[in-house]
């Protein structure tokens, strides 16, 4: 039987309310930061159309820290799909 390992480094994005979002790692640290807006829109639209190019662009080219440990450790960026997943508290 094959396991899957559990990736080293991880950090995780929940929306808390609208335009209301928490960064999490592992370690349990956060930050808390918002969009300054509900997220609603044409603005809102085009961000999310483009959002899925620049997590890509990061992975392959920009982020320096996961290029450096590329070579020992796999980095995999993902964007969740928000109409999978429930809301908080429900």
């Amino acid at each position: 039987m094959t396991e899957k390992a559990e990736p080293r480094y991880q950090v995780t994005v929940e929306r808390t309310s609208a335009g209301t979002f928490v960064a999490r790692n592992r370690r349990g640290g956060e930050i808390r930061f918002s969009t300054g807006d509900d997220g609603e829109g044409e603005g809102a639209d085009k961000a999310r159309a483009l959002l899925p190019e620049a997590v890509r662009l990061s992975h392959d080219r920009l982020c320096t820290v996961s290029n450096t440990v590329r070579r020992g450790t796999p980095v995999k960026m993902a964007v969740a799909d928000p109409s999978t997943r429930s809301a908080p508290g429900r």
